[in-house]
């Protein structure tokens, strides 16, 4: 075996990538934290199901490609969502007391016993490439829509009224921005009441103010002479 590696020794003998080609993915596959059969295809020097068809028929192990296959509730509870994304490692089917385990590194057997453990079952490795396994996990272990709270009136359009329903009182129907159209006009000495009117552009919650009428007179602390409050 040259420095290269079983893998590496593989696929330059099946004549997927010559040695300076290899030597090239190997660099940026560490780099990148990716599989060497992704590492040739980002490079453009060998296709990634073709690296993983040759990496599977070397070591005699069974090669999944094309559509991801349906994977049972039950089967797929046998490892956790966090398990299978860190470790790159999906399970696809059970017989018997054997766990066909689809993986992007079949040659990493601390995975398949540390699978054998969690679960009980005898884990077969099925390779794959990267790019079929991620479809495949997010199909076996969706990640949850997340929500924040200021997208739940996203899609609510604004409208309302408001009317006085009692002189100085008002109740409102709906929620949000408060669009005023105001006509106050400034009071005069000695004035007791106050004209206002409003609308509403918002979305729906309840709530009631009110205004108190007071009697007024110059110097009294709810408002002065020139109107201002």
């Amino acid at each position: 075996m040259s420095a290269h590696g079983l893998v590496g020794d593989l696929l330059i003998r099946a004549g997927v990538v010559d040695e300076s080609g290899l030597a090239r993915a190997l660099a940026a596959q560490s780099e990148r934290v990716t599989t060497l059969g992704k590492a040739l295809a980002d490079l453009g020097l060998a296709d990634e199901s073709v690296v993983a068809s040759t990496i599977a028929s070397g070591l005699h192990l069974e090669y999944l490609g094309g559509e991801p296959p349906a994977v049972r509730e039950d089967v797929a509870a046998l490892l956790s969502a966090e398990f299978s994304r860190k470790h790159r490692a999906v399970p696809l089917s059970l017989e018997g007391n054997r766990l066909r385990l689809a993986l992007t590194d079949p040659m990493n057997y601390s995975i398949l016993q540390d699978v054998e453990f969690r679960t009980g079952k005898k884990a077969v490795a099925v390779v794959v490439t990267q790019t079929w396994l991620d479809q495949m996990s997010s199909r076996v272990y969706p990640e949850p829509n997340r929500a924040t709270s200021y997208d739940v009136l996203g899609g609510v359009s604004p409208a309302g009224e408001v009317e006085a329903s009692k002189e100085g009182e008002y109740d409102i129907a709906d929620q949000a921005t408060l669009v005023k159209d105001t006509n106050l006009p400034r009071p005069s000495c000695g004035s007791s009441t106050l004209s206002s009117a409003m609308r509403l552009q918002p979305a729906p919650v309840m709530f009631t103010w009110s205004r108190t009428k007071r009697s007024s007179r110059c110097g009294n602390v709810s408002m002065d002479c020139s109107g201002r409050y």
